[in-house]
């Protein structure tokens, strides 16, 4: 492999892996220790006679401030999913098939995870192993993730939304853990040598077609990043290293087009959701944090650039805009916790000891 080639791959895995830290962010490196009592929010105040400034001399109810913008928020995502131009067809027949005589706005956020729960229980969303009959030379470095065996008190999957610059939400995303991550990085970084990469546990994906066998996609990646995927593994065997089955992804985007209330554009869910369906399996609740749009909104894509576009919010790629009106749906919070304190939290799958 030619030198230009090789650094290219190098920088796609480093790019991707950094992309999948909002799921590494909640793995190892961000949760409370099994059983110990999670540090909580304390309890918003009553929005009823809360107020905020807006202008000089202007004061103005924050309850009807913040019910203006969820409003706002709801309606510029359903716009978002409109103007993706997304054949109906196919979409509107599954429903039917799946629900039955059921709207899907009568679904209660219990009855959304539990089909959230049933339908990644019976899916290929895991990571590949030593068992899975492809990379036959190096299937001894795939392993068993143990830490998605352990049961967490509480996680993060922390957005690098905009939104978090000067947000004040340095001390809330501390409790969860002591190093920093993002979910995406800027142009100069050091991948292999770096500290920011270590002592964690990371999550590699690479999406397949639609209906594509592990076979074909090992084949074929979207990307050429399986020698520099195994490069590591040697050179880190130590390393919580792992690679998403890319079936799962498309597994999860079926559960998505579902429970979505417009047809969604057939490319795989972010890192975000696809965090959230990760550990939902092993948290008691996850707090998704800036993840649907705040008080604080903003053009800019990245709190670590200046680059402006909103489709980094609503979704231009990504199914985004299907995914936060999901999250919006699952999430028991009040909208103070919301669009102000900055967080969705919704309760984790029950473990198989609570189920007994």
């Amino acid at each position: 492999m030619s030198k230009m080639k090789q650094s290219s791959v190098l920088l796609w895995l480093g790019i991707n892996l950094a992309a999948a830290a909002t799921i590494c962010y909640v793995v190892l490196a961000v949760h409370y220790h099994p059983k110990q009592t999670p540090t909580r929010v304390q309890p918003a105040a009553d929005t009823s006679s809360s107020h905020v400034r807006d202008g000089p001399h202007r004061r103005v109810n924050l309850r009807e401030k913040l019910t203006s913008h969820k409003h706002r928020v709801i309606s510029q995502l359903r716009q978002s999913l409109l103007q993706q131009k997304v054949s109906s067809k196919h979409f509107t027949l599954n429903q039917a098939r799946f629900f039955g005589t059921k709207k899907l706005k009568d679904l209660s956020p219990s009855v959304l995870l539990e089909n959230l729960q049933n339908s990644l229980e019976k899916s290929h969303f895991h990571t590949v192993t030593s068992s899975a009959n492809v990379f036959r030379k190096e299937k001894h470095l795939l392993r068993n993730p143990q830490s998605f065996q352990q049961r967490y008190g509480s996680c993060a999957i922390v957005s690098s939304a905009g939104a978090l610059l000067d947000s004040d939400l340095g001390n809330f995303i501390d409790i969860f853990t002591d190093p920093q991550f993002t979910n995406s990085v800027q142009t100069q970084f050091n991948f292999f040598n770096s500290s920011l990469y270590r002592n964690v546990s990371l999550l590699v994906w690479d999406p397949s077609k639609y209906n594509a066998t592990l076979e074909q996609w090992a084949c074929s990646p979207d990307f050429p990043f399986i020698d520099a995927f195994f490069s590591r593994r040697r050179h880190l065997q130590d390393e919580d290293l792992h690679l998403m089955d890319p079936r799962g992804l498309w597994d999860l985007w079926d559960y998505l087009s579902l429970h979505s209330p417009l047809p969604i554009p057939p490319n795989p869910p972010s890192s975000g959701f696809i965090g959230l369906a990760l550990t939902l399996s092993f948290c008691d609740y996850v707090d998704m944090i800036e993840f649907v749009p705040t008080l604080r909104m903003t053009k800019r894509c990245h709190y670590y650039d200046t680059h402006e576009d909103v489709g980094c919010t609503l979704g231009d790629w990504h199914p985004l805009a299907a995914e936060k009106l999901l999250v919006l749906s699952l999430n028991p919070a009040d909208d103070h916790a919301i669009f102000v304190n900055g967080y969705v939290r919704i309760p984790g799958f029950p473990s198989q000891l609570q189920q007994e």
